[in-house]
């Protein structure tokens, strides 16, 4: 299996996050393929993201035209979106045994005009 760990590494924390999912993930098999890119995001099999609901939908919005799965680790405050807590990156073994379930989720682009129908925001 390969995988992408991406983070937001400007909250407390994210890079020590970041490089604690790595070595977890490596240790039970995963390569990683490094930080979002085209090519890896073609090559892998799924996206980590480490951060707060922002860092998890950027990451989905990259791995959605690729219709990669994306797992958030918890780093922010809520992490209504994130699957796992810092404290149970022993659940990343989940992913290799295939003990896991993908929830699909829609991804939506809003879009503002001004009432001469030039596009404000897309």
């Amino acid at each position: 299996m390969k995988a992408i760990v991406t983070a937001n590494l400007e909250k407390p924390n994210g890079a020590k996050l970041r490089e604690e999912v790595i070595d977890r993930l490596k240790a039970v098999g995963i390569e990683i393929l490094g930080e979002i890119s085209p090519q890896a995001l073609a090559d892998c099999d799924f996206v980590v993201a480490v951060g707060g609901d922002g860092t998890i939908i950027g990451a989905a919005k990259a791995a959605a035209v690729y219709r990669k799965p994306v797992l958030g680790v918890n780093n922010g405050r809520v992490g209504f979106l994130a699957g796992v807590e810092p404290e149970r990156l022993e659940r990343l073994i989940l992913l290799v045994s295939g003990e896991y379930r993908v929830e699909e989720r829609a991804l939506l682009r809003p879009r503002l005009a001004a009432a001469d129908g030039a596009v404000l925001l897309t």
